[in-house]
C-alpha cells in the first residue's frame, strides 16, 4: 500500500529570543512605530480600526529574514522540500485593557490567487498570560477545532491564512502590541 499527503495544515511557533543570530531583533523601534500610528489613528483600512499602518524599520527586515530561514529549514528537514516565501502585507495592532480582537482571516475568498498563504502574528509587547491567540481550523469532518496559545512578548505564531483567528480579551492593565505580516508561498522540489 502506498500513501501520499495531499493536504495538511502547518503551524509554526516560537520565540525570537530563542534564535542564535548575528544580529539581535530589537522590537522597541517596531513597538514605537505601532504606538505612534495608533495614537494618530493611522489605520491601514478605513473600515477596520484594528489594523494599523507601519512604516519600515530594521526589526521588520530582520524578522522577515528570520521567519523565511526558519520555515525553509523546518520544511527541508521534515519533507525534503525547499519552500520560498515572500512578504505579502504587514500591519500592527494594539489591544487596550479589556479589549478583544475581531475574528478574522487574511484570505480574500473572492480572490484566492492574490491572497496570502501564511499569517504571522508577533507579540511585540504583551504582558504574559494576559491574552490568548485562538486559531480555528477544520480537521476533515471534525469542524470548528481550535489551537489556543497563551501570549507573551517575543512569541510568534505562523499559520495558514485560510484559518480564522482572534486574540482573546486583554485582561491586563496595559496595552498589548502585535505585529502581523502575511506571506505568499512558492514551492520548489529538491532533487
Amino acid at each position: 500500500m502506498k500513501s501520499i499527503i495531499v493536504s495538511q495544515q502547518e503551524l509554526f511557533f516560537g520565540s525570537i529570543t530563542d534564535h542564535k543570530s548575528i544580529c539581535e531583533i530589537d522590537l522597541t523601534e517596531l513597538r514605537d512605530i505601532i504606538v505612534y500610528n495608533h495614537l494618530h489613528k493611522n489605520y491601514k483600512f478605513k473600515t477596520n480600526k484594528e489594523d494599523i499602518k507601519v512604516t519600515h524599520c530594521q526589526a521588520m527586515t530582520q524578522l522577515d529574514m528570520y521567519i523565511r530561514d526558519e520555515i525553509n529549514k523546518n520544511v527541508f528537514e521534515n519533507y525534503k522540500l525547499s519552500r520560498v516565501i515572500t512578504q505579502h502585507d504587514r500591519f500592527g495592532g494594539v489591544m487596550l485593557p479589556m479589549q478583544t480582537s475581531q475574528n478574522t482571516e487574511r484570505v480574500d475568498r473572492l480572490n484566492y490567487i492574490d491572497s496570502p498563504d501564511y499569517t504571522c502574528v508577533l507579540c511585540v509587547d504583551v504582558k504574559p498570560k494576559s491574552s490568548t491567540l485562538i486559531v480555528e481550523y477544520d480537521d476533515m469532518r471534525r469542524r470548528g477545532r481550535t489551537w489556543n496559545f497563551p501570549l507573551e512578548s517575543d512569541a510568534y505564531f505562523i499559520f495558514p491564512s485560510i484559518c480564522r483567528y482572534h486574540i482573546s480579551q486583554n485582561i491586563s492593565d496595559q496595552m498589548n502590541i502585535f505585529y502581523t505580516t502575511t506571506y505568499v508561498q512558492h514551492k520548489h522540489m529538491i532533487r
